[in-house]
């Protein structure tokens, strides 16, 4: 038993270090800027980020927020998955409305082990 803690122990260490991909045109503070998707500069670098979604499987919840900024909404499912939502069209989350927003957004999943397994853009 002590050595499967060990083994994850080391296991997890090792893709902690991961880096933070760079994306290519793709302007990040811009990103983060564009709070909920409400000014339209989301919108200009989504397909830049769209082209690129695969250099974000795999990487940690930290990392995301680092390269995306803190997500607009955050929900907890079943088996410790956690989704990041990232608005990034113009929709009743704007307007306030955020118990059913209606924007089209990013959603990034995370899995158990905190790694990104799953992005679909356009919700």
């Amino acid at each position: 038993m002590r050595t499967i803690y060990s083994l994850f122990l080391c296991l997890g260490l090792l893709t902690s270090c991961q880096d933070t991909p760079a994306l290519q045109n793709f302007d990040a503070k811009l990103w983060q800027q564009d709070r909920l998707g409400c000014q339209g500069k989301r919108e200009k670098l989504i397909e830049s980020l769209a082209n690129q979604a695969d250099k974000l499987k795999g990487l940690g919840q930290n990392q995301i927020i680092e390269l995306l900024g803190k997500p607009d909404l955050q929900e907890l499912h079943k088996r410790n998955q956690k989704f990041y939502l990232y608005f990034y069209k113009k929709g009743t989350q704007c307007d306030g409305q955020m118990s059913y927003p209606k924007g089209q957004a990013i959603s990034i999943r995370f899995n158990a082990l905190d790694r990104a397994n799953e992005i679909v853009i356009g919700q």
